[in-house]
Parts: structure tokens; C-alpha cells; sequence
């Protein structure tokens, strides 16, 4: 299955990543992420933050960011939302892609975990935790559940 299972942990050079939900104090918008600790978790929420939600240093928001360690990360920890995801297969004529699938682009081997409202898919590269959006098409082989390629999108 590669370098993610079903229900693999993620480790990232040996270290074990877990997932987090972090939130402000007094809001019910919660956020969750892949990080190494409770701090990196809430950095990057503040990095989110930083995108026109809410945009103040760090200094400021630090004292009232509330983080909850769900437990360790697996693949399943990045899976988006189910229906944007079906949304964009029929969109793209692609039935046979499910989240959790592997694929390889221009390359790099990888795990299918959402997409994104620019009919792209959220991909998981070998070796990091974090997500990248990747064309369907673009330099792109689909893996079945035994490695053998399903479809292959690459020039020839």
C-alpha cells in the first residue's frame, strides 16, 4: 500500500504526527490540522487566521487558541469534505477515484485525500504531512488497491 495504509500513523523522518483541533476561546469554528505538537497546530491555525479571517501578530492570539490532541494522524486525518469530493469526480468523468487512492504525479507518489473548488484534487505526497492541489490530468497514473495502474494521464 505504500507509504500510507489505511490506517497507517503518519511519521515524518521517524517522528510521529498527530492530529490536532485548535480554535479561539468564545468560538465554535474549530480547525483541525496535521502537526509534530500542540504548538506547530497552533501556529498553523494562526497562519490560517492570517488569510483575511482574522489578521493580529501572534503575540495577541497565542493567549486565547484552545488545542485538543485528537490522537495520531493517519491518512484519514486530511480527507476533505465528501461531497466537494464526489462533486468533483463526476465533474471531471473520473468514477474510479476515491479518496485514500494512490496516485503519481509528474513523479512523486502520493494519496488522494479531497478536493478543492478548482475541480483539483488534494494530495498527500510520500514523506510530508501537509496537502498540495494537483490537476487531475496533469503528468498523472492512478494506482488500484494491488499497484497496478487503472489510468495513466502522462504524454507519451
Amino acid at each position: 500500500m505504500g507509504v500510507w495504509g489505511e490506517q497507517e500513523s503518519c511519521e515524518m523522518r521517524g517522528e510521529i504526527m498527530f492530529e490536532f483541533e485548535v480554535r479561539v476561546d468564545g468560538w465554535d469554528f474549530g480547525y483541525r490540522c496535521v502537526a509534530k505538537t500542540a504548538g506547530k497546530a497552533k501556529y498553523a491555525y494562526y497562519q490560517f487566521l492570517q488569510d483575511g479571517i482574522w489578521e493580529t501578530t501572534f503575540a495577541e492570539i497565542m493567549p486565547r487558541l484552545l488545542v485538543k490532541k485528537i490522537g495520531r494522524a493517519t491518512i484519514q486525518s486530511f480527507f476533505g469534505n465528501p461531497e466537494t469530493f464526489a462533486s468533483v469526480r463526476e465533474q471531471r468523468n473520473m468514477p474510479f477515484v476515491h479518496q485514500g487512492m494512490r496516485l503519481e504525479v509528474d513523479g512523486k507518489m502520493g494519496t488522494v485525500v479531497g478536493a478543492n473548488s478548482s475541480s483539483n484534487w488534494s494530495v498527500v505526497f510520500d514523506g510530508t504531512y501537509h496537502e498540495e492541489y494537483c490537476h487531475p490530468w496533469w503528468k498523472t497514473r492512478y494506482f488500484d488497491a494491488d499497484g497496478n495502474v487503472i489510468a495513466d494521464y502522462r504524454e507519451v
